[in-house]
């Protein structure tokens, strides 16, 4: 199935950080859901099973409503669903990385950043 969808009102600050740098979010989006999606400006096509690609278009309404700041790699983890977030979690026994710097939205782009 191919769901195609543009925002309304389009707001290019929220298209932006809904995308992540260089597309991240959405090739995470990608990932999970076992989806195709391009973005030309502010265009986006889904392609994939209907299930997915209907879930993913209610993710992306979702995270562009919440994308007045940079959306951090958990937001979109958190909105994908638990399944994801079981594959995508630190393990128990490995403590979590903290940073400690100037500036408080700071966060590593990769898991080996």
């Amino acid at each position: 199935m191919i769901l195609r969808h543009r925002f309304e009102p389009l707001d290019n600050r929220r298209l932006r950080h809904l995308c992540g740098p260089l597309d991240a979010h959405l090739r995470h989006m990608e990932q999970a859901l076992g989806l195709k999606l391009v973005r030309h400006d502010d265009a986006f096509r889904i392609e994939g099973p209907a299930a997915n690609a209907r879930r993913a278009l209610r993710i992306l309404e979702v995270l562009y409503q919440q994308a007045d700041r940079p959306l951090p790699e958990q937001a979109v983890t958190l909105a994908l669903g638990p399944a994801v977030r079981a594959q995508t979690e630190p393990a128990p026994d490995e403590p979590p990385v903290v940073l400690h710097t100037r500036r408080s939205d700071l966060a590593a782009r990769t898991p080996n950043q």
